[in-house]
């Protein structure tokens, strides 16, 4: 009875008692999806290598194919950050019919969502200016000593995260996949190919990483360039150019006065609607503004919102930083982003290049300073031999970029795909790091739609992109 009431108590706390290989799987008790769908966990080690010590139970579910006769090859999604949980796009992924007749995969890779997810939590009834950091130096590292209590960080890499997953794969009985990876995840499928390529049936990346490029070596240039087209583009608008007929003077000036020194806003907290005074430094608006031309539906709000801002209203920037970051310190495990980073990219970054590459752009060295203290401290891991190198591959691998995408732009792209003999890069006119909110975007989705069913990405027909648009931008 004692040992009973012993073992009731350890499957509350989450310990497992299968070992590493066992998959436990089950219908999951879900009303939003329509979808037939089973959850559970799959347990992998920790340490790989040692086979010894502690597991890792990956929250694992499978949205099943409800098509007559289904393919017997899933979608694997592979998400961002690092440190996105995939289980969280289930709805995403659930309702899209072009992917009907295959399973799709979503796992929560180890450090991310309920695999031991490596989060570094802001209290979310504390001041509201501690939200006002994307990269939240003293959280984090005050978060680590906490993380290490339940985790070795130096087994939170994305090689040993593609294992797990081949591991997956062979226990879910299925011989080849097609990877779906967007921003890091591209990262990931990009590995999962090198280590795992035979099992691999095409990859659509959404944007990609280049092995060449760590970041954020190139993010401040990246960052410019696309900033550019935006202003390109409302130069292309009749109605936006008359409006802002100084655009370049409205940004240089808003720059000039932020880097002098922060700026007091009221902003609406977006906790509970209530009015709040902050400070807004010049590292906040530089990351506010790179993730404005994330999104089309943002991108289109950059000149007003300079324009406002060289008049010394910086409101709308504090706004746009808060209520991302704010819900980003909820859906990303933070401690996954600098376990993966610090290793798989500060630690490869020539730093004199870094500062560099940010002179004379608006994000300067604010990101990079603040990458590279959090990385301080952090504890390394062991990277492969040619971890930098192009993946080399005959896999078909399509790749959808948006012109604009500040993250992984068509530059990172073409370095990508430098070494994959079937490899094809499609630019998608005035997207960003995501396409949605363009006009025509199913255009895109239709292209890789297409190379999904064919796995042929030479033979597509790309032409409809020329009927892609951005919408108006917003003048008032």
């Amino acid at each position: 009875m004692k040992l009973a009431i012993i073992a009731l108590a350890l499957l509350a706390a989450g310990t497992a008692w299968a070992g590493a290989g066992d998959l436990r799987l089950r219908p999951c008790a879900d009303s939003k999806l329509k979808q037939p769908s089973k959850c559970g966990t799959y347990t992998v080690w920790e340490n790989r290598a040692a086979k010894a010590g502690r597991t890792i139970d990956l929250n694992v579910r499978v949205l099943q194919a409800t098509a007559s006769n289904p393919k017997p090859d899933p979608v694997v999604v592979l998400l961002g950050g690092p440190g996105e949980a995939a289980t969280a796009a289930a709805a995403w992924y659930g309702d899209d019919p072009a992917m009907a007749d295959r399973d799709i995969l979503l796992v929560d890779a180890r450090g991310t969502g309920k695999s031991n997810g490596l989060h570094c939590p802001i209290p979310q009834d504390g001041p509201l200016q501690g939200f006002m950091p994307t990269l939240n130096v003293p959280v984090l590292k005050a978060c680590r000593l906490k993380l290490e209590q339940h985790a070795d960080l130096r087994y939170y890499l994305t090689p040993y995260a593609m294992d797990d997953l081949d591991d997956l794969r062979a226990a879910l009985g299925y011989d080849k996949i097609n990877l779906d990876g967007g921003s890091y995840g591209t990262r990931a499928a990009l590995t999962y190919i090198r280590q795992h390529g035979e099992h691999v049936r095409t990859a659509t990346l959404w944007g990609s990483t280049a092995f060449t490029q760590p970041m954020p070596l190139h993010f401040a240039t990246d960052s410019e360039r696309a900033l550019r087209n935006v202003f390109r583009d409302c130069y292309a608008e009749p109605a936006c150019k008359a409006a802002f007929p100084d655009l370049e003077a409205d940004y240089r000036r808003t720059v000039e006065r932020i880097e002098k020194g922060p700026v007091s806003v009221t902003v609406k907290d977006p906790r509970n609607g209530k009015a709040t005074e902050l400070s807004l430094a010049a590292d906040d608006f530089a990351e506010s503004l790179r993730a404005m031309i994330y999104k089309p539906n943002s991108m289109r709000s950059i000149p007003l919102l300079l324009h406002k801002a060289a008049g010394g209203d910086y409101r709308a920037f504090a706004d746009f930083q808060l209520g991302r970051n704010v819900g980003l310190n909820a859906a990303l495990a933070d401690g996954m982003y600098f376990a993966v980073t610090c290793t798989e990219d500060i630690d490869r970054l020539d730093r004199q290049q870094v500062h560099a590459n940010g002179r004379g752009t608006f994000l300067a060295d604010h990101r990079a300073r603040a990458h590279m203290e959090g990385c301080e401290g952090w504890p390394r891991g062991t990277l492969p031999a040619g971890f930098g190198e192009e993946v080399q591959s005959d896999v078909p691998v399509l790749i959808m970029v948006g012109d604009n995408d500040p993250a992984t732009p068509p530059a990172a792209a073409k370095a990508a795909a430098s070494r994959l003999s079937n490899g094809r890069v499609v630019v998608v006119p005035y997207g960003g790091h995501v396409l949605d909110g363009l006009i025509g975007d199913e255009c895109a989705y239709s292209i890789a739609a297409r190379f999904l069913e064919t796995a042929d990405q030479r033979s597509l027909d790309v032409s409809c992109l020329t009927s892609v648009k951005h919408q108006p931008f917003n003048l008032k």
